[in-house]
């Protein structure tokens, strides 16, 4: 589902965040099960898991909406069957639109 949002939505960046302790993070880890796996967005490594505990991570999956202005509009603690692809795309419609020059 998050993969199909990601190829759907050209207005919205989706990033994904690898984190936790010792080899489940390594490089060559992620990389193997992303070749397995469609995940069409940037995954990034968070290998001793400071960037999750730095955004209050309590769960995984977790989800941010974050505006231009790098405000946190709406997170989500955990997966479950009630994230549906138009629940992502309702929080994505949060994130207000930039003007010609990039601007917020």
């Amino acid at each position: 589902m998050l993969a199909d949002f990601a190829r759907n939505r050209d207005d919205v960046q989706v990033i994904a965040v690898a984190f936790g302790t010792g080899k489940d993070v390594e490089e060559g880890i992620v990389r193997a099960y992303l070749k397995g796996h469609d995940m069409p967005y940037i995954v990034a490594l968070d290998p001793n898991g400071i960037t999750a505990y730095q955004f209050g991570v309590n769960a995984t999956p977790t989800s941010f909406v974050i505006n231009l202005n790098g405000v946190i509009n709406y997170a989500r603690h955990g997966g479950g069957p009630g994230v549906t692809a138009s629940q992502l795309g309702r929080w994505a419609d949060f994130i207000p639109q930039s003007d010609e020059r990039g601007e917020p």
